[in-house]
């Protein structure tokens, strides 16, 4: 196969890891910050550290998935 398809074929998958972690980044870091600015009630329910090291953990796993993605790149082909 030649190389300008294995490229095109790694900038894809390192795209889609990419798109996983924004969405895990919007998912887990945004929507609690945006519910607590808007004071909703689900988020005054749960126990502050449990909101805290699940948003933590969400923002954690955006980064890994963000880091695949960009190690994916580093095999490309000239």
């Amino acid at each position: 196969m030649p190389n300008l398809v294995k490229n095109e074929q790694r900038k894809l998958s390192a795209t889609f890891f990419n798109n996983l972690s924004v969405a895990s980044l919007v998912a887990g870091g945004l929507a609690p910050l945006v519910g607590i600015i808007l004071q909703n009630p689900t988020f005054y329910q749960a126990p502050g550290p449990v909101v805290a090291i699940a948003t933590a953990a969400w923002l954690l796993f955006a980064l890994i998935l963000h880091w695949v993605g960009f190690r994916m790149l580093r095999g490309l082909e000239e």
